[in-house]
């Protein structure tokens, strides 16, 4: 495999943090003419910060292929078909606050994963599209969209609770007779107002997704 003087000087910079990933500008890694049309880019890291991604074409194909090098193994490689949705959903993840576990989306379905164990947990497996996940209820819920209504999935129990319900038709009577303002009315309002920031930062997160990953 072709390995440029420019990426042995990738290579040797320290991977242990995406500080590290952040020096690695365009500027420094053209320097080598070889570089020239072949140069890697939109590097970003792993969730656990020990894999390094980004986009290269060192053979003149086509288009730029899916690479990777590691902490332990500093060799590019390309990664294989299979695996290239799994790294691009794991490339903007959502946390818990003490940041030992995160969440992320794979074609509609949503998977939890420690980040010391290493260890994955699916969610949801459903011929329905889940979205907009994210921690709730300090911590002990995944809350998550499925079609037009919320839903809970509890980490301990793994049982999960829908908690809304929102009908087609028209406004029932007793609901026009409702003081304005009750506590569920209040509730409901709330959820749909952070339903909406979620589904926009979900369609922006996937416009970048698919502008920095190429198959």
């Amino acid at each position: 495999m072709i390995q440029p003087k420019s990426l042995l000087l990738l290579l040797a910079l320290p991977l242990s943090a995406q500080l590290q990933a952040q020096q690695l500008s365009v500027e420094k890694i053209m320097r080598d003419p070889k570089w020239i049309g072949t140069s890697p880019s939109g590097l970003f890291w792993s969730s656990d910060s020990k894999t390094l991604y980004f986009s290269w074409n060192p053979d003149k194909a086509p288009s730029d292929s899916l690479y990777y090098i590691g902490t332990s193994d500093r060799s590019p490689r390309k990664t294989i078909a299979a695996a290239r949705s799994e790294v691009q959903s794991t490339a903007d993840v959502t946390r818990n606050s003490a940041r030992t576990q995160y969440l992320y989306n794979l074609s509609g379905d949503i998977y939890l994963r420690d980040v010391k164990s290493g260890k994955t947990t699916r969610i949801t497996q459903t011929a329905a599209y889940e979205s907009g996940e994210r921690f709730g209820f300090n911590d002990r819920r995944i809350v998550y969209r499925s079609g037009t209504d919320l839903f809970a999935w509890d980490i301990s129990t793994g049982l999960t609770e829908q908690l809304t319900r929102f009908l087609a038709g028209d406004k029932p009577a007793a609901a026009e007779n409702k003081e304005e303002g009750a506590p569920a009315e209040k509730w409901l309002k709330a959820q749909q107002l952070e339903l909406i920031d979620v589904l926009a930062s979900r369609k922006e997160k996937e416009r970048r997704q698919t502008l920095s990953v190429k198959a």
